[in-house]
């Protein structure tokens, strides 16, 4: 919208830059409240991916067109100083940032990564200074760079970075700053730099490491200091004087032209940029913005009020930018932006000269003529489709009349507004009141009125409810019993294939059944809360769908199953649903706060149109034939769905952050120069960012992104430009993403491979070893199960034999059963284990055999015998043989 500041300013733009074009430039201004680092602009650049960079006194930024993205020491980026004096992009995609205080900052967008050049008073080959005043790059990929403080130019050779100082004001003796402003590399003489200074134009010779200072007739008084300059070709170098607007220099004549303005005019030029070959626009610090004619010399201002902050040039000016029609102009507080390629529908439009017409809010084109009438108008408008010649009829009392609806028949027109209703005679002309008998008190003032049958039509009020009206005696009387504790607001009726009713309301929707004189209700269940609950519109389309308009969104009631179309699951500008159309290849077209939108009837792809786009929206919204008439404050606008082509470059897509668990992922590239990304299984929690720089609308580009390995098919966001996946699994995954602008092309996707490692538990080996482990478990709990089993069979035999024993030894004389004794089961019972021989003594012994005959079988003494058996029934804890065999045959 245009401020009153801004009134001038558009007029004069509509001259200065694109004469005959259809639609009035606009410029935007951002300050530190947009997102600017701070309000003090000092220089432009537009790097290779056609992002912009903003250098202020505060800090520099990107801007992608519609979010700014902070390089400050605040923000975390570890640049020398924050006021930005200069911006240089090189050859190799490098960004030099000259400060004011601090050096020269390199930036490396594919590492994220700063290299500093500061003065160091104890290295004579560092640079002399750091206030820094332009930097530039020559045909060999050496940089130059001028400094702000009088003490030089540097020469800086990337590969070693070795620099080289000269000192071009050796041979000026005349006292007062000595600053470089520009350096301009001559593309015809490559040994040759011109150097723009606050003590005139100097050129250097490369080769001969000379300068030669060039003369300007101001120097007598001072006056020749240069803030900017340009070679407008090979022959001729355009200056910008700091006290006295321009000049230019033939360098063949060695002459300047002489051409400056007077001094007393204070044009006080801070930067210039070339618009055409013959046209350049200039930063003038006093008075704004300025366009230079080359070939009549003559300067046009742009008017701006330093003290206005409603105009869009307010305070000093320093720097302007143009690219390709987008013009970018910085100053004292904030920058100013405005982009000549605005596109615009292929409207057939109306505007009205006179100021009180008000807003077309009501329209119809039935037969072989439009009619529109509006609030606040002079009348109703009648327009020949064939001819499109305009005529008015007028009201009585038009300063006031407001026409909200209209009905349209053959011969007359009925016209519904708050003042009552209207019938206009379209044979005579003639316009008249009608009565509106005693059901339709004056305060219920007409909102709509409707189609219904052959005799009747309807009427909606703003309070009263419905009424129908006899198309013929145009008596009006209530279409149903209204409960005046309740009297809904009506909005909009609709009659389905059945014959229903449906009467949108503030509370629900309304259904009347004319052929039982009843009454229902349905209230979408979809709607966010009881207070949400208005309906604006209902349609229903060819197969039966009906399309309900509310102020939470759109609802598609399909076979008794709602779903709520709105901004927070869409492409939807706003949940402010108005009106609701249907084109001829069935399409919807809905009217929103905001403008309007097409959405596709099968896809429900939503494409958005509003004031950048030329549609201004805030009236009536019909179908007039097979074309869309759009009314407003002062016309209307009629235009053809198919005819809406809007031709764009499609966009270029870029990575601009990636995060894991929200946190910033650290990597030797930057996300967008990264030909892969690893991750550790437990880095499962994601988030991409990206951006296509546009300055032409940038907020009608659309983006589509998907994770492959994961999604399906492509996830539409719309404006929305980050994507988060969590809890991946394992695995390979690729992700992608596109955009484009409205219904234009897709652009070339953007693609990053992506390799989540799996977790150990979910590794082949760890598998095996599982297995490995199950078999292995499962084989020792077989052989335990067994050794217990036979363990306790052995148990049950020892214990069987046990009592065999004992009830034979009742008598100690009784011969000892056969026994079969186990050495090593015999001393796991045992503290002190009994030998080889003790054993065998112990084993013949139990069997029944006598001191004697032991000695015999063994070959040794008796006394050898005796010797063994005091031992052993030691170790057994026994004292004599019966108790020895009760122990060795009991269970452990």
């Amino acid at each position: 919208m245009l401020t009153k500041g801004k009134l001038l300013l558009v007029l004069c733009l509509s001259i200065l830059i694109f004469s005959g074009h259809a639609q009035d430039p606009e410029f935007q201004r951002f300050t530190k409240e947009d997102g600017l680092p701070g309000n003090f602009v000092r220089c432009f650049l537009k790097d290779n991916q056609g992002f912009m960079w903003i250098g202020t006194s505060s800090g520099l930024c990107k801007y992608d067109g519609l979010e700014f993205k902070l390089y400050t020491k605040k923000s975390g980026f570890g640049i020398s100083n924050d006021y930005i004096s200069c911006l240089f992009q090189d050859s190799e995609g490098l960004i030099w940032i000259g400060t004011n205080n601090g050096g020269i900052n390199v930036f490396d967008p594919k590492t994220e990564s700063l290299s500093i050049y500061q003065h160091d008073k104890n290295d004579p080959n560092s640079i002399p200074g750091d206030r820094v005043g332009v930097i530039t790059e020559d045909q060999n990929g050496v940089i130059w760079v001028g400094f702000d403080n009088g003490i030089g130019l540097s020469k800086i050779d990337k590969k070693t970075g070795t620099v080289t100082n000269y000192d071009p004001f050796a041979s000026i003796s005349r006292k007062g700053a000595k600053a470089i402003r520009t350096i301009i590399v001559d593309q015809w003489r490559p040994d040759t730099l011109w150097i723009a200074t606050t003590s005139g134009l100097i050129s250097f010779d490369k080769t001969n490491e000379s300068f030669y200072v060039i003369d300007h007739p101001l120097k007598s008084v001072n006056r020749h200091g240069f803030f900017d300059a340009d070679q407008i070709d090979k022959d001729h170098i355009l200056g910008g004087l700091f006290h006295a607007g321009t000049d230019i220099y033939n360098i063949n004549e060695d002459a300047w032209q002489g051409n400056f303005e007077d001094l007393e005019k204070e044009v006080r030029i801070m930067d210039v940029v070339r618009k055409s070959e013959t046209e350049y626009w200039l930063a003038v610090r006093k008075k704004g913005l300025a366009l230079l004619d080359l070939k009549t010399n003559n300067i046009q201002f742009v008017p701006s009020d330093l003290k206005n902050y409603e105009t869009v040039f307010p305070g000093f000016t320093y720097a302007v930018f143009s690219d390709e029609n987008k013009l970018w102009v910085g100053g004292i507080n904030g920058l100013s932006f405005y982009n000549g390629i605005q596109p615009t529908f292929p409207f057939d439009s109306l505007s009205f000269t006179q100021e009180l017409y008000g807003r077309v809010s009501s329209a119809s084109a039935k037969y072989d003529k439009n009619y529109l009438a509006g609030t606040y108008g002079a009348g109703l408008w009648e327009i020949d489709k064939l001819t499109n010649e305009k005529k008015i009829h007028a009201f009585d009392n038009a300063s006031s009349e407001i026409i909200t609806d209209m009905l349209e028949m053959s011969d007359k027109i009925l016209l519904v507004g708050h003042s009552g209703l209207k019938l206009f005679n379209k044979r005579t002309g003639q316009v008249r009141s009608l009565e509106i008998g005693p059901f339709m008190d004056l305060e219920f003032f007409m909102e709509s009125i409707h189609p219904w049958t052959d005799e009747f039509a309807l009427i909606l009020t703003r309070h009263g409810g419905a009424f129908k009206i006899h198309l013929e005696t145009f008596d009006i009387s209530p279409l149903f019993e209204i409960n005046e504790k309740v009297i809904p607001y009506n909005h909009d009726v609709f009659q389905t294939k059945d014959g229903k009713l449906w009467i949108a309301t503030d509370k629900d929707i309304l259904i009347y059944d004319p052929q039982n004189d009843s009454i229902s209700h349905f209230s979408p269940t979809s709607m966010s809360s009881q207070g949400n609950k208005h309906i604006l519109t209902i349609k229903e389309d060819r197969h039966g769908t009906k399309w309900i308009g509310t102020l939470t969104g759109l609802i598609k009631l399909e076979d008794g199953k709602e779903t709520l179309i709105n901004s927070s699951n869409s492409n939807l500008p706003s949940d402010y649903i108005q009106s609701i159309l249907f084109d001829k290849n069935h399409d919807l077209w809905v009217a929103t706060d905001v403008g309007i939108s097409r959405i596709d009837h099968e896809t429900l792809e939503t494409i958005n149109y509003d004031n950048s786009d030329g549609v201004n929206y805030s009236g009536a919204f019909e179908r007039v034939d097979d074309q869309i008439l759009v009314g407003s404050y002062g016309g209307y606008s009629l235009f053809h769905p198919d005819s809406i082509d809007f031709k764009y470059d499609p966009p270029k897509v870029y990575f601009t952050a990636f995060n894991v668990a929200n946190e910033k992922y650290q990597s030797e590239k930057a996300i967008n120069y990264s030909e892969q990304i690893n991750l550790n299984y437990n880095q499962n929690f994601i988030s991409f960012g990206f951006s296509a720089p546009s300055f032409i609308q940038p907020n009608k580009l659309q983006f589509a992104y998907k994770l492959e390995g994961l999604d399906s098919d492509w996830i539409y966001s719309g404006n929305r430009r980050y994507a988060n996946y969590t809890n991946l699994d394992g695995g390979e995954y690729s992700f992608a993403v596109k955009a484009r602008y409205a219904d234009g092309d897709w652009g070339e996707i953007k693609t990053i491979p992506i390799n989540v490692s799996s977790p150990f538990w979910e590794t082949w080996w760890f598998y095996t070893l599982c297995c490995l482990a199950i078999v292995g478990a499962g084989f020792s709990f077989y052989k335990t199960r067994i050794n217990i089993l036979q363990r306790k069979a052995d148990q049950e035999a020892q214990e069987l034999r046990l009592e065999a024993f004992q009830k034979r030894l009742m008598d100690l004389n009784a011969s000892p059963p056969d026994l079969a004794l186990n050495m090593d089961e015999v001393n796991s019972k045992l503290s002190t284990p009994l030998s080889e021989r003790e054993f065998e003594v112990l084993q013949m012994s139990l069997d029944g055999k006598s001191n004697a005959e032991i000695a015999e079988g063994l070959f040794i003494s008796m006394s050898t015998v005796k010797f063994h058996l005091r031992n052993t029934y030691s170790k057994l804890g026994v004292s004599n043989r019966k108790e020895a065999l009760i122990y060795v045959v009991k269970k452990p």
